[in-house]
């Protein structure tokens, strides 16, 4: 099917000024996962090719915009 494999995305954080690109990019690959999909460190790290700090500066500038949620190992969104 053609239609299978987009996602459809909210336009608010891709315009945030506050948001560094690298941000951006993070966020727009967790919103790509599907809803049944555990998110936690681990996992982004398998997704990506950041290290560990780098993945935890990025969810730490997306928590304090208020765009994830972090909860012990689990990680959830607001969009």
């Amino acid at each position: 099917m053609k239609n299978k494999n987009y996602t459809v995305i909210n336009n608010e954080y891709l315009r945030d000024k506050n948001l560094r690109l690298e941000s951006i990019g993070l966020m727009t690959i967790i919103l790509s996962l599907s809803s049944d999909y555990r998110i936690t460190m681990e996992s982004l790290l398998k997704l990506t090719k950041e290290n560990y700090r780098t993945i935890k500066l990025i969810l730490q500038e997306l928590k304090s915009n208020g765009y994830v949620v972090i909860d012990n190992n689990d990680i959830g969104y607001k969009i």
